[in-house]
């Protein structure tokens, strides 16, 4: 960064760096090294403009700025998601309220001058105190839902105000923030690729100096042909199968720390206890989200109808959406012995499901398994994994009891899916009349 500014925060815009100096609360520098991580640093860039734009710290509406951020997806972000804003909006909603503040899994930057190490389940995770990640994770506040997000960045909350933070765009670092934001949008504005226009005759020649034009028909093909929905789901798959590999290969036998029976605020149950966290969506597909809840609704919902086990209700277990909780915290809070999670990615009309099975007093992972199917399997998989679940506790069923199992009304994707998404993951999408789960 050299001597250049002595700004609290300065947002590096040529070689997309934050640098944050807030002694002794934060100092540290985070590399946003990948298009779509490119994108994300450039939307806090936006919300910070239409702060200072507005001399205040204040909430951001997104809707209000939707030609930005589809010139910052379409330029910056390689295109890596839809820029209709049914879709944009939704991830940049996700990413800001769970990736970005989560400093130590860093799923969108690089912490430059540290080294990732394993942590407690066995993730490489970036060393920092509580209170460095609490003080990152609080400049990230966001109101309203995904369709009308409101986002601030919330330098207050670090000692800092808007005069503090510093946009760098270009050759001069003294350049004031606007001028600097708008320089910046105005060589996307000329980046950006648009299909050429034919030239008469219909020949595909386009004339005397016309060559940005047919640079940016060439880059047009290129970019329609990665857009197609095989390559989606081929490279979806790729990604999703290595990371499947990687997590198989982890080995099971103790990797977190146990629970405490002593600990646990409320007595533990003679019967196998579980609890079924939200499966996290690891795709950008906002169908991942509706079943991730979906998935999980199901599987507590047939779990409950078998008397030998102390099932966990939804409503204490969805607690936890949108974090990652260690074991030991899960089972001391709701007097449980065993941790059912699990992720879930669609890639098209497929859908990847992982999940894995912990007992937090022994402090160990039972098993873990994966699930490639289309996306019509999703409710014999929900039955499957209530199956697995019951046979690793050695729970035995009576005659008809596996017949009870499945948790649903419907086999039809879309009904199901609309019935997610209308009344908020499964607010009426109620249990059996009677069914009590403890």
């Amino acid at each position: 960064m050299g001597e250049e500014t002595k700004k609290s925060v300065l947002i590096d815009l040529n070689e997309f760096k934050l640098h944050l100096r807030l002694p002794p609360k934060l100092e540290l520098t985070l590399h946003f090294d990948s298009p779509s991580r490119k994108f994300y640093l450039s939307v806090i860039a936006l919300v910070v403009h239409e702060m200072e734009r507005r001399g205040q710290i204040t909430s951001v509406c997104l809707r209000e700025h939707l030609d930005v951020l589809a010139l910052l997806n379409d330029t910056i972000g390689a295109s890596a998601g839809s820029s209709a804003p049914e879709h944009l909006l939704p991830r940049i909603y996700r990413k800001w309220k769970d990736s970005l503040p989560d400093l130590a899994g860093a799923p969108l930057f690089r912490v430059l001058g540290k080294k990732k190490r394993y942590g407690d389940l066995k993730d490489r995770i970036y060393e920092f105190s509580e209170d460095e990640k609490d003080s990152w994770a609080n400049l990230f506040e966001y109101r309203g839902s995904h369709e009308s997000v409101r986002l601030r960045f919330s330098v207050d909350r670090l000692g800092a105000s808007p005069e503090d933070v510093a946009l760098v765009y270009g050759g001069d670092p003294e350049r004031p923030n606007g001028e600097a934001w708008e320089s910046f949008l105005a060589d996307l504005a000329e980046r950006r690729v648009l299909p050429a226009e034919p030239a008469p005759g219909g020949s595909d020649a386009v004339g005397p100096g016309s060559s940005r034009s047919l640079r940016g028909s060439w880059a047009a093909k290129v970019r329609r042909s990665w857009r197609s929905p095989l390559v989606y789901v081929l490279v979806g798959f790729a990604v999703a199968a290595v990371a499947t590999a990687v997590w198989r290969s982890q080995p099971f036998g103790r990797q977190f720390e146990s629970a405490s029976i002593a600990q646990m605020a409320l007595p533990l149950p003679e019967r196998p206890s579980i609890v079924v966290l939200p499966f996290r969506n690891l795709t950008e597909d906002s169908r991942g989200d509706l079943l991730g809840y979906g998935i999980a609704e199901g599987i507590i919902a047939g779990l409950c109808k078998i008397p030998h086990i102390f099932v966990i209700d939804r409503n204490s277990a969805f607690t936890y959406k949108g974090s990652n909780p260690k074991y030991r915290e899960v089972s001391e809070r709701l007097g449980v012995r065993y941790v059912l999670e699990g992720s879930v990615g669609v890639v098209g009309d497929r859908i990847r499901i992982t999940y894995s099975l912990a007992d937090a007093i022994k402090g160990e992972k039972l098993f873990a398994d994966a699930y490639d199917r289309s996306l019509g399997d999703v409710f014999s998989i929900q039955d499957e994994i209530a199956i697995k679940i019951l046979t690793s506790l050695q729970v035995q069923l009576v005659p008809g009891e596996k017949d009870r199992l499945p948790g649903r009304y419907t086999n039809d994707l879309r009904a199901y899916l609309k019935v997610l998404e209308g009344v908020g993951y499964m607010d009426e999408f109620k249990m059996d009349a009677g069914l009590k789960c403890f």
